[in-house]
C-alpha cells in the first residue's frame, strides 16, 4: 500500500522537509510506481511526434482544456474508494500522464482523477499522483541534458541570475502543490474544472474569430 510519504500533512512542505525518508520509500508498493512509470514512457514514446506538431495549434490546445474541464468536472462527482494502490492502478496512473503530454490536458489532473476512478482515497489519489511525476520531471531532465550535449551545455545556455528563477519556480510549485492538495481532499476539483473550461473556450473563439 501506498504510504503517502507525508503528503497527507497539512503543510506541503514537510515533504521536502522531513517526510521523504528512506523508511517510506521501502514501505510504498514501489511496483505500482515501477508500472506506472513504465507505461508514462512508453506512450511518451508513441506520442512524441504528434504531441511536438500540437505545440504549435491553439486550437488543439483550446479545446484540450475544454476537455481536461470535463475530466476535472467528472472527478469531482467520484465517490472517493478505499482501495490500496496497486501496480495495475499504477498502469491506470501511469497511462494517463503519458496521454497529458498532449498540450492543454493537465498532469495532475488526469492523473488523480484516474486515481479516484481505480478506487483510491482522495488522499493516496493525489499522493500517487505527485510521486509518479518524479520519476517523469527526472526522464525528462536527463534527456534535456543529454540533447543539450551534457550538463556544461545546458548551463552554458542558461541566463545570467537564471537560479533566481529557479527558486522563484520551486516556491510557487510549493505553494501550487499545497492549494492543489487542499482543493483535492475536500473534493473541490470543480473549481478547476470552471477555470480550464472558460480558458479553453477564450482560446478556441479567439482562434476561430481571427482565423
Amino acid at each position: 500500500r501506498l504510504i503517502r510519504a507525508g503528503v497527507e500533512q497539512t503543510d506541503i512542505l514537510d515533504i521536502f522537509r522531513n517526510n521523504i525518508r528512506l523508511r517510506e520509500l521501502v514501505e510504498m508498493d514501489l511496483r505500482a510506481l515501477i508500472a506506472g512509470t513504465l507505461v508514462t514512457a512508453l506512450v511518451v514514446l508513441l506520442v512524441k511526434p504528434v504531441v511536438d506538431v500540437l505545440f504549435s495549434s491553439p486550437l488543439f490546445v483550446g479545446f484540450a482544456l475544454l476537455v481536461t474541464g470535463f475530466i476535472l468536472r467528472y472527478g469531482s462527482r467520484i465517490s472517493p474508494g478505499i482501495l490500496p494502490v496497486s501496480p495495475f492502478s499504477g498502469l491506470k496512473v501511469g497511462l494517463a500522464q503519458g496521454l497529458a503530454v498532449f498540450p492543454g490536458i493537465s498532469r495532475s489532473g488526469a492523473t488523480i482523477v484516474t486515481g479516484l476512478r481505480a478506487g483510491l482515497s482522495r488522499e493516496d489519489a493525489f499522493s500517487f499522483s505527485f510521486l509518479l511525476s518524479l520519476p517523469a520531471i527526472l526522464g525528462a531532465a536527463i534527456l534535456e541534458v543529454a540533447e543539450a550535449g551534457g550538463l556544461s551545455g545546458v548551463l552554458a545556455s542558461l541566463p545570467e541570475g537564471w537560479w533566481i528563477g529557479v527558486a522563484v519556480a520551486f516556491g510557487s510549485g510549493l505553494l501550487a502543490l499545497s492549494v492543489l492538495r487542499r482543493v483535492v481532499v475536500r473534493g473541490g476539483l470543480g473549481f478547476f474544472s470552471l477555470y480550464c473550461m472558460i480558458a479553453g473556450l477564450l482560446v478556441v473563439g479567439l482562434k476561430l474569430i481571427r482565423g
